[in-house]
């Protein structure tokens, strides 16, 4: 359907999701939609249309902002990264790639060293970009279509 689909397709190449999600969750339909808790408790399984997983997302998303506001501020500043554009280019690429997954931002549209490199320099220069403390904030859905 290309540019007419307004949501994300994730592809289970590794075959993770079907067996840590859906046979346990004995899911045998799609679209079919997961919530998953800090501890990683499978709290909804269904269809996302079902009003339950609504329910289910704020109920999740209220206890990890209640175990996130355990500290100060639940939340760390990342420092701006001061590295030239050719000081990124000599490091590994699983560097580059940790500067941008803990600042939450993706890689998949970077094909080349180069373009995580040029996308560091272009956004962590100049931005501040925060840390959860918390591990609980990991709560996440996940819809399989």
């Amino acid at each position: 359907m290309g540019s007419q689909m307004d949501y994300t397709v994730a592809m289970d190449t590794g075959g993770e999701v079907e067996e840590g999600l859906i046979m346990k969750a004995g899911a045998r339909g799609i679209p079919h939609a997961f919530v998953i808790d800090a501890d990683n408790n499978i709290t909804f399984s269904g269809h996302p249309m079902d009003p339950m997983f609504e329910s289910a997302l704020r109920t999740a998303a209220a206890a990890a902002s209640d175990r996130g506001a355990g500290g100060p501020t639940g939340r760390q500043a990342l420092p701006l990264v001061t590295a030239s554009l050719d000081e990124l280019l000599v490091m590994p690429v699983k560097a580059l790639k940790l500067i941008l997954t803990e600042r939450g931002l993706p890689t998949s549209d970077c094909v080349e060293k180069a373009d995580l490199a040029k996308k560091i320099a272009a956004t962590c220069a100049n931005v501040t970009y925060y840390k959860c403390l918390c591990s609980a904030i990991r709560t996440r859905s996940l819809i399989l279509s």
